[in-house]
């Protein structure tokens, strides 16, 4: 069953300011009329975030999602449109923007300006949602409008729907605490000036961002967005790389046993014997070298041999190794005299058990 529930937020008002080129665009897409900006009035809204509230409740991030997304569009009331004391009546303004902001405890409690903000023990992080307002200067507003740049009218509340009723936070151990999550799905409904906020710290901050005192021009410090970009834009780099390097592979591999991929058990297996198999063909080809002379024993010879043999394909490896000389074997032992191959012909010399060619015979 959905839910309807109002939080409330405390939202200090600061100096209004008149929309710039690119809020004006975003404006116009609720007006009917091309309102000129000096007409116009823009008010941005540290809205809520998720930390624990004066309700000892709190938003997951997902749902703080879903409420920037969904409000866009919404309208601002006076007066909350369910209260006691409303007449249901027109919006005083609109919502053109939202977006949701990840950042430290102690940057969420600065920018809020509550030393006291908690976030519940299974975050380490802070997300705070942000809404852009307009509202169109008329005689019948310029009180409050002066009101709310004074900072007198500022407290703001946002109703919402939940499809489920909040869930009890855990800490570490698994123990329920006296701490209620509202978890998506959920949607925002509108945005209404109030009394009193539930979540410590919300507040109207300055939105009119053309305006001199807003920014330092030599302040070359990023913002929490320009560092969210980067970070994830490192995060795609990386996934990239990370996806071509895998495409090399199978190329590599081959149609036949690009599988392999989807098994790494059995490719380390035969990673590890072909590793086996080229180092033995290495130490084959070493010891055929010292023992023809063409190598030194000592270690620093070794050692460059080892390396020159290592750079090699290993087709090129198997073939020196299958013509290299095996270490000498012990001289067999002579045969009767009747085998041409195994006796001592006088005047001659013994030939090996496989040498037909120093048969004395032959060789005669």
């Amino acid at each position: 069953m959905t839910e309807s529930r109002t939080k409330q937020f405390r939202a200090v008002g600061k100096a209004s300011g008149v929309p710039d080129a690119a809020q004006l665009a975003a404006i116009r897409r609720y007006t009917l009329d091309e309102i000129p900006a000096e007409q116009l009035v823009v008010r941005e809204y540290a809205l809520a975030h998720n930390a624990i509230d004066r309700d000892n409740e709190c938003f997951d991030e997902p749902f703080l999602a879903q409420l920037a997304t969904t409000l866009q569009g919404k309208g601002v009331y006076i007066t909350h449109p369910t209260g006691w004391t409303s007449d249901g009546g027109p919006a005083e303004g609109r919502v053109y923007e939202t977006r949701v902001e990840r950042m430290s405890l102690d940057a969420a409690r600065t920018l809020l300006r509550e030393p006291n903000l908690t976030l519940p023990p299974d975050r380490t992080e802070a997300e705070v949602m942000f809404a852009a307002a307009y509202y169109v200067r008329t005689d019948e507003n310029s009180a409050f409008l002066a009101k709310h740049a004074a900072g007198i009218v500022g407290d703001v509340s946002v109703g919402f729907t939940a499809k489920n009723p909040p869930v009890r936070v855990l800490d570490a151990a698994g123990i329920e605490l006296n701490v209620w999550r509202w978890k998506a799905p959920g949607e925002a409904l509108e945005m209404s000036l109030v009394w009193l906020g539930a979540q410590p710290g919300a507040r109207a901050v300055k939105s009119a961002r053309n305006e001199a005192s807003d920014m330092d021009p030599n302040d070359k410090t990023p913002t929490a967005d320009q560092q969210r970009i980067k970070t994830l834009e490192g995060e795609v780099s990386k996934a990239a790389s990370t996806v071509a390097k895998h495409e090399a592979l199978k190329t590599a591999l081959g149609e036949a046993n690009a599988a392999l991929l989807d098994n790494p058990t059995e490719l380390v297996a035969l990673v590890t014997a072909g590793k086996a198999h080229r180092d033995g063909l290495v130490a084959t080809l070493i010891a055929n070298d010292r023992t023809k002379g063409a190598l030194g024993d000592d270690e620093a010879a070794v050692s460059a041999a080892r390396s020159e043999y290592a750079a090699m394909p290993i087709g090129a490896l198997e073939r020196l190794a299958k013509h290299a000389t095996p270490a000498a074997a012990p001289a067999a032992p002579a045969t009767a005299s009747g085998d041409p191959n195994g006796a001592t012909a006088p005047g001659g010399t013994k030939g090996a058990a496989d040498g037909v060619f120093t048969n004395p015979l032959i060789a005669s």
